[in-house]
């Protein structure tokens, strides 16, 4: 019987020898209170020929996840062996990649699938090919979201791959397709929480002699539009005041979402948090699952606010050095200004090159 990280191994190699010309990624995730395995394979150029280039041209635009439900693997495993894993994640795969067309057939509604993603050219440079606009030093990109019990796809959405989708797009405009995504945008619900309430965190206040059960608060989930209701701004507020940590941070993420970086796009919803907070506040991008949220009162009020932006870079560049690959999103750390009611970008940690 494997362990998890074993099983991770395993799989690994599974898709390997499944997809051998590819550059294959893995990484064990725990999204929504599931623990997944999300897939990475990058396609490589088929050649130049007559009848290569399409279907070359086709599989580069896709920039395709999977993530694959981790227990429903080990199921698979057991009753069927490593032929069965293949198997169907080949299958997943081979959809999520090849088969836009079918993929397009088994989604209830395209339009309700649209959505944005955010994304560091950085350090995502091949997804500067889809469908992209700027935001900031970051990119946003059309990408259609499938979930399911099993598994989920992220299909990036390029100008090369949109004719499958004709029939259901018909004259929307690039433009209508954006304000579209936003909309959905404001339908996925979110988490909002203390820091506190990750597991494992409250446990290391009981050498001050704080009951870890007493520090524990609880998950608010809400969608953009519940932003709009008082009952739900007093339910997050009261989070915020009886928060026990002297310095207090929160988390918000996207329980709908395989990705928490849209976040960033949603006006509404950056807006209802500084109603929440009643003041500005830093955004910290901890990996592409959730943001932290860092109220501006929460700052040593003794340091200047360059002090406290250059000591919030180097707290994002230090937990990205610990991360895989796969979970990076940006090195750029983020305020939303209250009184101008605007999302600025501060900048990244700058490692010194001085010489002695």
């Amino acid at each position: 019987m494997y362990n998890k990280e074993e099983f991770k191994h395993v799989v690994e190699n599974a898709v390997k020898e499944i997809f051998p010309d590819r550059e294959v990624t893995i990484l064990l995730e725990d999204r929504s209170q599931m623990e997944q395995l999300c897939v990475e394979t990058k396609a490589v150029d088929l050649g130049n020929k007559d009848s290569d280039a399409k279907e070359a041209k086709h599989k580069k635009s896709s920039n395709a996840h999977a993530l694959f439900n981790f227990n429903r693997l080990k199921e698979i495993h057991e009753q069927s062996g490593i032929e069965g894993v293949k198997d169907f994640i080949k299958s997943c795969i081979g959809y999520c990649e090849n088969n836009l067309e079918e993929i397009r057939s088994t989604m209830k509604d395209f339009k309700s699938s649209l959505n944005i993603k955010v994304f560091d050219p950085i350090i995502k440079p091949h997804l500067k090919n889809c469908i992209t606009r700027d935001l900031g030093d970051l990119k946003q990109a059309l990408v259609l979201v499938k979930n399911e019990e099993d598994s989920a796809f992220q299909i990036y959405l390029s100008e090369d791959n949109l004719d499958p989708f004709k029939n259901v797009i018909g004259d929307m405009t690039i433009d209508a397709l954006w304000d579209l995504a936003k909309e959905n945008l404001k339908k996925c619900k979110c988490n909002f929480l203390s820091i506190l309430s990750i597991p494992g965190l409250a446990e290391l206040f009981q050498d001050k002699g704080l009951d870890p059960e007493d520090l524990r608060e609880p998950t608010i989930t809400f969608t953009t539009n519940d932003l709009q209701k008082e009952e739900t701004i007093r339910e997050m507020q009261d989070l915020v005041t009886n928060c026990k940590l002297v310095q207090p941070m929160f988390i918000i993420k996207n329980r709908d979402l395989s990705y928490s970086t849209s976040l960033l796009c949603n006006e509404e919803l950056l807006s209802g948090l500084a109603q929440v907070f009643n003041e500005s506040y830093y955004i910290l991008p901890s990996s592409t699952l959730e943001l932290l949220l860092f109220p501006e009162s929460s700052a040593n009020p003794l340091d200047s606010e360059n002090e406290v932006r250059k000591h919030l870079k180097g707290m994002v560049h230090s937990v990205n050095q610990t991360l895989q690959s796969n979970e990076l999103f940006t090195d750029e750390v983020f305020k939303y200004n209250k009184s101008v009611e605007k999302l600025e970008f501060i900048g990244r940690y700058e490692i010194s090159t001085t010489m002695y």
